[in-house]
């Protein structure tokens, strides 16, 4: 279940950033001065192959992989994230988890962001 972090560490700029997050998901989103929507990104399966599903008022969708940064060789250690362009996306199953875990979200949010999701591709 996405549930909100009140305390968000906000940037300097004009944008003000919303985090709502569970265990295997993560759902960000940016909105200017007069509170209109900037953008989003639907983080989903942080726990073993993070994707991201983003959404930006001036630049439309992307759907991106995360590689963890973490080494799976005889030497470990940690570099830092980085995002990848991941075309492929089972929109039904990313759906499904987001309707799934969005009964706590503002209704606004979870239906636009459902009606959003539902439109990619």
């Amino acid at each position: 279940m996405l549930i909100e972090i009140k305390h968000v560490r906000q940037s300097a700029s004009d944008v003000r950033k919303r985090w709502f997050t569970s265990p295997d998901l993560d759902l960000t989103l940016w909105y200017d001065k007069q509170d209109s929507l900037l953008g989003w990104q639907f983080c989903y399966d942080k726990m073993h192959d993070e994707h991201a599903l983003s959404w930006y008022a001036q630049a439309g969708y992307s759907h991106t992989s995360v590689d963890d940064g973490e080494s799976h060789g005889a030497l470990k250690f940690k570099s830092t994230p980085v995002i990848a362009k991941n075309k492929a996306m089972d929109k039904e199953r990313v759906l499904a988890l987001f309707v799934d875990n969005s009964q706590q979200l503002p209704p606004d949010i979870a239906q636009l962001l459902r009606q959003q999701i539902a439109e990619y591709g």
